[in-house]
């Protein structure tokens, strides 16, 4: 089974994946490449080690450094079209979440990076608006 065809709803928040939920985990061919992977990859790194993590997926996406723009079109630092916002706020909280553990990964770092900037831009334009 490829990434694509797996059910991303059955990986659980609230426990500890079961041992025939990681062998399943281990035999889906994960591509590293798509919104799907980062967003398992993020709802396990709850409740796995990173060498765990590796196993499953064959790499740290958390250091992929491709993985960067998926972050950022997933959680809408892109703006698109058609985004479920409700979804977007529940990933924000997610990789809130793991910022104390996982802070040096340079995932973690591009994430802070890209709210503070949004954060700044925002400001910024209510400044601007402020202005007579």
């Amino acid at each position: 089974m490829n990434c694509q065809e797996f059910d991303i709803e059955s990986i659980a928040l609230d426990q500890r994946p079961s041992d025939e939920m990681l062998k399943q985990l281990s035999a889906v061919s994960w591509c590293k490449k798509c919104a799907k992977c980062l967003l398992a990859y993020i709802k396990l790194a709850h409740h796995l080690k990173d060498e765990e993590l590796k196993a499953i997926f064959g790499a740290d996406l958390f250091e992929e450094a491709e993985m960067a723009d998926v972050m950022d079109e997933m959680l809408a630092f892109k703006l698109t079209p058609n985004r479920n916002y409700a979804v977007i706020n529940q990933i924000h909280n997610l990789i809130q979440q793991l910022l104390p553990e996982r802070r040096e990964k340079m995932l973690m770092k591009h994430y802070t990076n890209e709210c503070i900037k949004q954060l700044d831009e925002g400001m910024c334009e209510e400044y601007y608006n402020m202005a007579p």
